[in-house]
């Protein structure tokens, strides 16, 4: 009987050291690291506790094939940043098609921009061609119906950005793309999460005078709030994530958190990102007070910016060009110009 060997302790033990050297030491490594880090490029998709509500949500939608599934949310409260956090964990959790688009609002909206805007969003090289939306519609159709059937599944996620953008016309082109979906030979069932700002539900009303149940029971029978973060747990869990390689993990394969990345020295030390969760939400606190603002709910626009500015400012330390003037906290939500989205 052959046994299985275990990975050995010590070769582990000495990669991890040769990557903590080579992106954790000042060097062109760490520089070029730098360069594309999901923190410097506004990409990192950390699950924020609105985000692990609404994949709750979402995830129980997936799996009893839900038609439809409604988030709103107020302005810069990262609808699109939502979006990219739940694509992820999807992915990671079911084998179903996933595509998102973005609802868009022309001067005149027609069924032909509708199939051409959808084709675009879901990467099709020839969304342009064809002179008529049916042809187009039948050219979106096809490309579903062969995504779905090269996973062997069944169903596809369809992700809407900005749906407040969407009225009874599209809406009810959508359901008819559903439908044909749904019926034999195909059997596939189409899941549409839309995220919008709050007038959505001014849709949903405009909708249920129009008689158009159908279009309530497909696409929002319920329209579920998405938060931003809205106390100093919040802050912390999102913080926590900041310090969990598990969760936020760069250079790939590396084993270093983020806020390792942006201060190594510290982190040696025993400093976690975690630490600072309450001066955080303590300033964000201070300027919405200045500005009389009553229930503080921070949009993560705002709270990745603060976040961006502070981790930078260790980084320009380190450099050699930081200028720390007063608390760090309060420039960091200054940079992040919360103020100013307070009216």
């Amino acid at each position: 009987m052959t046994e299985t060997s275990s990975p050995d302790i010590g070769v582990l033990s000495n990669a991890k050291k040769i990557l903590e050297s080579t992106f954790l030491i000042p060097g062109f490594e760490r520089e070029r690291a730098f360069e594309s880090h999901p923190i410097v490029l506004d990409t990192a998709t950390i699950p924020t506790p609105g985000i692990k509500a609404a994949y709750d949500i979402v995830e129980e939608g997936v799996v009893h094939r839900d038609s439809g599934i409604s988030f709103t949310a107020e302005f810069r409260f990262g609808k699109t940043f939502a979006i990219r956090a739940l694509k992820t964990q999807l992915k990671q959790n079911f084998a179903a098609v996933i595509f998102t688009v973005g609802a868009k609002d022309h001067d005149r909206n027609t069924e032909l921009s509708f199939y051409t805007d959808l084709l675009q969003d879901c990467g099709h090289g020839a969304a342009n061609l064809g002179r008529t939306a049916l042809e187009r519609r039948w050219r979106l159709f096809g490309m579903w119906v062969a995504a779905v059937q090269e996973t062997g599944q069944d169903r596809i996620v369809l992700f809407v950005d900005e749906g407040q953008n969407w009225h009874e016309p599209q809406l009810t082109f959508l359901r008819d793309l559903s439908n044909d979906l749904q019926r034999a030979p195909y059997g596939i069932r189409l899941i549409t999460v839309i995220f919008a700002q709050p007038v959505l539900r001014a849709t949903r009303e405009a909708l249920m005078g129009a008689h158009r149940m159908d279009l309530i029971g497909r696409f929002m029978l319920t329209i579920n709030s998405f938060r931003g973060i809205a106390s100093v747990s919040d802050t912390i869990e999102l913080m926590k994530a900041l310090d969990d390689p598990r969760i936020s993990e760069y250079p790939a394969n590396s084993g270093i958190s983020y806020s390792q990345f942006f201060r190594p020295q510290a982190y040696a030390n025993g400093w976690r990102m975690r630490d600072e969760a309450g001066a955080c939400w303590a300033e964000f606190e201070a300027v919405a007070s200045r500005k009389r603002r009553g229930k503080l709910e921070v949009g993560m626009l705002w709270m990745n910016g603060a976040i961006r500015s502070f981790l930078y400012s260790y980084w320009k330390q380190e450099h050699g060009t930081a200028e720390f003037d007063g608390d760090v906290w309060s420039q960091a939500v200054a940079a992040s110009r919360y103020e100013t989205s307070i009216v």
